[in-house]
């Protein structure tokens, strides 16, 4: 049994790890597992707090190889809840919980070790046999809370090659993902049995890994370069790279301005992250995927992003100045120009024999056959014929004929240069400057195929792709919103078609449109559809911009409204920002009205307190009173009695023959 252990360290983002959650939730509930995981993930209202796709969205379960969560799968796993105040405690002594965090991925904490090892002693007690913890990321702890149980600890995250270019691929170590790592120990056995297994060249690895959608990729591999370094930005502020130190990307440009011209040097930005203030001055490249990006470079530098690796598979020298498993081959130096790509061994280590397929992740049966430390050659060859089959590859016949990447393309339907069998389209291989990679997809009732093509300077582009001989036809072109498209000649074989604008606003150009959607009906014997026509991207805020401008010069009366409706959206700002001034005292009201409520009730409670005490003490005073009444009765009674007896006494004694006597006697008691 694998207990996952996932944890939430991060400060800016709650429940930074929940796809890794819902993951093992998948896995776990098909034997009831336990899970470790913070409480707030056990409680189904956290899934969709502030909208997380994770929780709903099915092209994100499908992404990540998850089924969608459902509250009654927490019915079927063991929930371990991890303790808030470790974390608590340490970003307390660490004042931050960055540096907290950092640490943790950094140094053992003993206080999370020894909570860790009683937590997996505990679940051995109760007859689960542990046999690994799985987590994201390094974590020391794990290790030595595993070590001290004698378990094993591996480390798992997303791999370098991923959708939509690639088959998804994952880090699975039993030393960490960053730093350590096992890949020079693997590769050191690897290279004593690399023949026995089959190497395949650049082009053919590509040719596997890519998806079909993107095989004419493939061509960029003989693309002339345009700059001298490409610099690739890292994830910032993310404090398990903090744990390795910190190397920010300005960093990073600033060696590489050392060596290069401003003009020699591409930059790829992160998506929604800041342009770094040393990158002015450079080009911002602006490729649709990374790999264009890295083929339009001699060589790539990197932090200890993946992108490292995916340049030595397009055939880059590779320059990594942060922890990454890879910097056994790559050069850290940037002013060292003679650094050499990677030969394919290494390369085919790298994706057969270190990385596993991701879906493999969350698959008992082969995590509990790593645990048997299979032969290196057998992991290679399992993963290998793993991404023939889910390809539907012969992974026989290809073994027979070398693995040839024309091989490869063939069976998968593409030509040798990556276009789809019988096609012939504009050469999707050029990478000059003026030119921009765009995709248009094919949608055939429910199937789906895309196709690169290319779009001039000017906007102009020329595609050919494969259509149905009969009936209807849908292309949507995949683009950020914010541009205008027009379709300005259509032929089906020698046959002009009329292209129909389905999503456009105006004259079969989409203005402001995510994916423009164009039809037509096809009744030729041909089954290969060439299109003409101009795209141009606009700024989507500065064409809604033009656009009301255009509308207030063509409209005086929307003009007029436009500044009525701007000076209501005034007034009604004002009146919101009294709502809201009045709804913070009605708070303040509330609150001190609740203090006092909080008071008053204190007092009715000490009130009630002392009347119970007093009513006790009444109640024992009168109890005290009926028994000294009770007292006085018996008391009255005994008098009573004694009376009778006097009186008894004296006629005694007066009837008496020696009442004489007596007399004289007791003449003074008795007269």
């Amino acid at each position: 049994m694998f207990l996952p252990f996932i944890y939430d360290f991060s400060p800016t983002k709650e429940a930074s790890q929940l796809w890794a959650f819902f993951s093992f939730l998948s896995m776990q509930k098909k034997i009831n597992g336990p899970i470790i995981a913070p409480k707030a993930f056990f409680n189904p209202k956290t899934w969709v707090k502030n909208g997380r796709q994770e929780a709903v969205n099915q092209a994100w379960a499908e992404y990540n190889c998850y089924d969608l969560p459902q509250q009654e799968d927490l019915q079927k796993i063991q929930p371990i809840a991890f303790p808030d105040e470790i974390l608590q405690t340490l970003a307390t002594e660490e004042t931050s919980f960055t540096s907290a965090a950092a640490r943790l991925h950094r140094e053992i904490y003993e206080p999370l070790v020894q909570w860790l090892e009683d937590t997996i002693k505990s679940l051995k007690e109760k007859g689960c046999n542990v046999q690994a913890v799985i987590v994201l990321g390094e974590l020391p702890s794990v290790k030595e809370a595993c070590q001290r149980c004698g378990i094993t600890s591996l480390y798992f995250e997303w791999g370098p090659l991923r959708p939509a270019l690639y088959q998804r691929t994952a880090y699975l170590d039993r030393l960490g993902v960053i730093s350590p790592s096992e890949i020079a120990q693997k590769y050191e056995q690897f290279q004593q049995v690399q023949d026995k297994v089959p190497i395949l060249e650049k082009k053919a690895l590509l040719a596997l890994l890519l998806k079909d959608e993107f095989c004419s990729c493939v061509q960029y591999l003989d693309a002339e370069p345009e700059y001298e370094m490409g610099v690739c930005a890292q994830e910032e502020g993310n404090f398990r790279n903090l744990a390795f130190g910190y190397f920010t990307n300005a960093d990073l440009i600033a060696q590489a301005k050392e060596v290069y011209a401003d003009c020699d040097i591409l930059f790829r930005d992160r998506p929604s992250a800041p342009l770094p203030v040393a990158a002015q001055g450079i080009e911002k490249d602006c490729s649709m995927t990374p790999a264009q990006f890295v083929c339009r470079c001699k060589r790539v530098a990197s932090i200890s992003s993946n992108m490292a690796f995916e340049a030595m598979l397009w055939g880059k020298p590779s320059y990594i100045v942060g922890p990454m498993p890879y910097k056994i081959k790559a050069e850290s130096n940037l002013k060292n120009k003679d650094a050499e790509a990677v030969d394919d061994a290494f390369l085919n280590f790298a994706v057969f024999a270190f990385l596993i397929p991701y879906q493999k992740l969350l698959d008992v049966e082969y995590l509990e056959w790593r645990l048997k430390n299979p032969p290196i050659e057998d992991i290679y060859l399992s993963n290998l014929k793993y991404y023939c089959n889910i390809q539907n590859l012969n992974f026989d016949t290809l073994s027979a004929s070398g693995f040839l990447a024309e091989d490869i393309l063939k069976e998968k339907g593409y030509e040798p240069n990556g276009q789809p069998l019988g096609i012939v389209g504009k050469e999707a291989g050029c990478l000059r400057p003026e030119w921009n990679t765009k995709k248009i997809l094919v949608q055939q009732q429910e199937n789906q195929q895309t196709i690169l093509f290319c779009v001039e300077k000017d906007g102009r582009f020329t595609v050919s792709v494969p259509v149905k001989k009969a009936g209807k036809t849908t292309l949507s072109i995949l683009m950020p919103a914010g541009a205008k498209i027009s379709i300005d000649d259509a032929v089906v074989g020698e046959q002009k078609v009329k292209i129909t604008a389905v999503n456009c606003e105006k004259d079969g150009v989409s203005f402001c449109k995510e994916n423009p959607t164009f039809e037509f009906d096809n009744d030729t014997d041909s089954a290969i559809l060439t299109i003409q026509g101009n795209l141009q991207e606009i700024n989507p805020f500065e064409l809604a911009i033009n656009r009301m401008f255009e509308e207030q010069n063509q409209n005086w009366e929307l003009s007029e409204q436009l500044k009525q409706k701007q000076s209501e959206w005034q007034q009604l700002s004002q009146q919101n920002q009294q709502l809201r001034e009045y709804s913070q005292k009605q708070e303040t009201d509330i609150l001190e009205k609740n203090q006092w409520q909080q008071k008053l009730e204190a007092d009715i409670l000490l009130k009630n307190e002392l009347q119970q005490k007093l009513e006790l003490e009444v109640e024992a005073k009168q109890n005290e009173v009926q028994q000294l009444q009770s007292q006085l009765n018996e008391v009255q009674a005994y008098l009573q009695k004694l009376e009778k007896d006097k009186q008894a006494l004296k006629k005694y004694i007066t009837t008496h023959p020696l009442k004489t006597c007596a007399r004289v006697i007791c003449k003074k008691d008795f007269v």
